[in-house]
């Protein structure tokens, strides 16, 4: 169960944490590699680039965790005390539905890819795996969202993630 619970907690964040900070080495050697040793690497670009990528679909999925994702607070003034946590909740569910369809289509696109066995030009990576990045980011965001909805149904008082 400690496991779990760490997973719950930690996952994502641990995960990114790791990519920033091997993309961050992976640029700063590019940048002695050019102006110290006069040379360039041919595939360090473009391997930051995708762990970019896969840096910013993962952080969707600890923003939805986190209950930090995009939304306007000011709109949720317009509307009586007592419909407010029904409003979030509909929020909650709406970006749930969109999670699911970003995975359904990315799940589509990356069969694509894979029959057409595109690679990367650098470092020849099939371009699947780059694709694959969104559904894997929402399909993680999706499974945090039914876990926000759940907990926000079974804790009407509360609105503090630390109690989440």
């Amino acid at each position: 169960m400690t496991i779990l619970r760490f997973l719950d907690k930690y996952f994502e964040i641990s995960i990114s944490v790791f990519l920033l900070l091997f993309m961050t080495a992976l640029i700063a050697v590019q940048v002695f590699m050019r102006y110290v040793m006069g040379e360039s690497l041919s595939w360090s670009e473009e391997l930051a680039r995708y762990v970019f990528i896969w840096l910013i679909y993962l952080m969707i999925s600890y923003s939805a965790r986190e209950m930090k994702h995009i939304k306007i607070d000011a709109a949720l003034g317009l509307f009586p005390p007592s419909w407010q946590r029904w409003v979030v909740i509909l929020g909650d569910v709406l970006f749930l539905v969109f999670a699911l369809f970003i995975v359904k289509t990315t799940y589509e696109l990356v069969l694509k890819q894979m029959m057409l066995d595109q690679r990367s030009t650098a470092l020849a990576i099939p371009l699947w795996m780059i694709y694959a990045a969104p559904g894997v980011g929402f399909f993680l965001a999706s499974i945090r969202q039914v876990q926000t909805i759940v907990w926000r149904l079974r804790n009407p008082d509360k609105t503090n993630i630390e109690e989440f």
